[in-house]
């Protein structure tokens, strides 16, 4: 089975309408936020087959992130950091107007760092949460003139990719010092980024839009620059494990209509 059919096995029992779910790798720990209480999140013991807790806020959830230790919580103007494992509130940080829910988090249980990126207040920049035991060392990038569309961190917390709302090109920024790695076009013509995918494994990374296609890039240049600068993380092995040549622009734009299950 896919781990899209294990998640709806293990939920087909709640007779409700699940409006956010995440799964905690391949634990039995699920998190829901319900259609009919979108300001409540609920960690479910599939295991136990019970409720284990709930977390209530005054607004609307808008997105659940996790990794092994973390559990975030985005609301629109507000982000909530707990322990995963006390539960106990972290860090609540402010953010700009963030109806879409952005936000990315290193997700690989021993990433290189911890890092958690959201929108920023100011327009079209990308706030860096680092965390060291507990704290968070900020950190701000200008990424881009009008707001952010689309915001990814890579699984071992080294690399941000991010779009603005016209959607034509996806920027990597390091995730240590904030410099801009590499630019790739996605298109001449605006279009709503629905999502950017780092590759656990390899670097590449894909992005969906509303054109109904995938766009799937090499990242070649940009960890080549993060060895070059020196960055925490990479090495010349990087480069090696990947394919030769350059992708300024993907080739894959003709698989249609899958955007919606990427």
């Amino acid at each position: 089975d896919s781990t899209g059919d294990k998640i709806r096995k293990k939920i087909q029992n709640l007779n409700e309408s699940v409006e956010i779910i995440e799964m905690m790798y391949k634990t039995n720990f699920i998190v829901l936020v319900l259609s009919s209480a979108r300001h409540k999140v609920i960690i479910w013991d599939d295991h136990e087959r019970k409720n284990r807790t709930e977390i209530t806020f005054n607004s609307v959830i808008k997105a659940v992130k996790l990794r092994k230790d973390m559990l975030v919580i985005v609301l629109e103007l507000k982000t909530f950091i707990f322990s995963f494992v006390t539960l106990q509130l972290i860090e609540q940080v402010e953010t700009a107007t963030n109806a879409l829910g952005l936000c990315g988090i290193a997700t690989n249980e021993r990433a290189v760092s911890k890092v958690i990126a959201l929108p920023n207040p100011t327009k079209g920049s990308i706030k860096v949460l680092n965390y060291v035991a507990e704290n968070s060392m900020n950190s701000v990038i200008q990424a881009h003139e009008t707001e952010l569309g689309a915001l990814s961190v890579n699984p071992d917390g080294t690399l941000i990719a991010s779009a603005s709302q016209k959607g034509t090109v996806i920027k990597i920024f390091g995730a240590d010092g904030g410099e801009t790695l590499q630019t790739l076009r996605r298109g001449s013509g605006n279009a709503i980024i629905n999502d950017i995918v780092f590759h656990p494994t390899i670097h590449i990374i894909a992005c969906t839009s509303n054109k109904t296609s995938i766009h799937i890039f090499e990242i070649k240049e940009a960890i080549q620059k993060c060895i070059e600068l020196r960055q925490y993380g990479f090495s010349q092995t990087d480069v090696q494990r990947n394919t030769d040549g350059e992708n300024k622009k993907s080739g894959l734009s003709f698989l249609k209509v899958v955007s919606k299950y990427f």
